[in-house]
């Protein structure tokens, strides 16, 4: 099950530090946890170049907003993130903002992908083969069926997102 990112956090971090901490060396006790990754992998990949996924991501422009800089108000934005989920943006040509992000499981953030850079079709999951003349409709990279009319297909993947959300959510 997803919740959008506000949602009444469960937990709080205490934020009073140490002295001699600067903001950006705070102590937290959360270094190794599942939430503290993703904060860390969601700055790396926005902001630092060397990553192997800036390109899907800070090159692109996606940015995470000011407050979400620093882990703890992050943390206390969107609570601990249970095991076999993960962070999603539900618009995934806009940044890591609080009304762009929700918890899910990793099936879920699964069909929410953006298009691929050589779909034709506009529709995720849906393209066109030209070989056999027919509108083929995928998940995840396997064959659910295909069709002559585009509208067809496109309700074949939409059939198969659909049935694969009632399952993220049992």
């Amino acid at each position: 099950m997803s919740h959008r990112v506000g949602d009444k956090p469960q937990n709080k971090i205490d934020t009073k530090f140490k002295r001699g901490h600067t903001p950006h060396n705070k102590k937290h006790g959360m270094a190794g946890s599942k939430t503290y990754q993703a904060w860390h992998n969601m700055i790396n990949r926005c902001y630092n170049e060397k990553s192997i996924n800036y390109k899907y991501y800070g090159k692109r422009g996606i940015t995470v907003c000011d407050r979400w800089k620093t882990f703890e108000n992050f943390y206390n934005d969107i609570g601990s993130i249970p095991e076999g989920m993960t962070l999603d943006r539900i618009d995934n040509i806009s940044g890591y903002i609080p009304e762009n992000c929700r918890i899910v499981s990793m099936k879920e953030q699964s069909i929410n992908k953006r298009l691929r850079t050589d779909n034709k079709s506009g529709i995720a999951g849906v393209n066109f083969i030209h070989r056999d003349g027919v509108w083929r409709a995928s998940i995840d990279n396997k064959y659910i069926g295909s069709s002559n009319d585009f509208f067809e297909a496109c309700c074949l993947r939409k059939s198969a997102e659909n049935k694969r959300r009632k399952t993220c959510h049992q």
